[in-house]
């Protein structure tokens, strides 16, 4: 049976990255939404850029949805490493999402929006397509938030708080809620352009990260592509 597949990308450069394997490509430019969208194989895929943040990968998120009911939503990036046995050019694939920056009060855990999940969750399928395909990758936690984590008091509270953490981005969560409320099922897929840390230069490591960029960076999204 034919899928749709949404990913959402934050940043121009890395739409650049994503695997070129769409036939019969259509550029859409909206004023709210700016995607790629084509096919490979039978399935339809859309390509969306959304900008860096939350709120601007929620709003893309959630006109993906509107537009395409996709069967899956997928939200690639780069990412900052973090936790144990994570290293620079590692996939990291979500087994859950949840933010790191949020406080609504003492009676919900940090993190939890308020009548909403602490971790949200992700799809077995694409987990279980993910896990035949052969390819390395790290699985845990990925969190978000709209900051970065600059200060080694910020990068030790995250790991306290959440000590399955293998990834921190801007974007993730807000896509998982995004796919949470409409109900549709959901990965983060993060590949580790710097990492958090004592013995780390982080913008260094992100800096010489972009100068070398390949178009394999997301080789292993192009795989799971193939295979849905």
């Amino acid at each position: 049976m034919n899928k749709t597949i949404g990913i959402v990308v934050a940043m121009e450069k890395e739409m650049r990255l994503l695997p070129d394997i769409l036939a019969d490509k259509e550029r859409i430019d909206a004023p709210s939404f700016h995607a790629v969208v084509g096919m490979v194989g039978d399935n339809k895929v859309i390509y969306a850029l959304s900008g860096i943040g939350k709120v601007a990968a929620a709003v893309c998120a959630a006109e993906l949805i509107r537009r395409y009911s996709p069967d899956f939503l997928i939200n690639v990036g780069v990412s900052g490493g973090m936790g144990d046995a994570v290293e620079l050019l590692d996939t990291v694939v979500s087994t859950a999402v949840c933010y790191h920056d949020v406080s609504c009060g003492c009676d919900v855990a940090w993190g939890q929006v308020q009548g909403f999940p602490l971790y949200y969750p992700v799809s077995d399928g694409l987990l279980t397509i993910i896990r035949s395909l052969s390819v390395p990758v790290r699985e845990g936690l990925v969190c978000c938030g709209d900051r970065f984590l600059s200060s080694s008091e910020e990068q030790d509270f995250v790991r306290r708080t959440f000590p399955g953490i293998k990834a921190v981005d801007m974007e993730s969560a807000a896509v998982a809620q995004t796919a949470y409320i409409y109900d549709t099922p959901f990965i983060a897929m993060r590949v580790i352009s710097d990492i958090a840390g004592e013995g780390h230069d982080n913008y260094a490591e992100y800096t010489a990260f972009w100068r070398t960029a390949s178009p394999s960076t997301f080789a292993v999204l192009e795989s799971l592509l193939k295979a849905i």
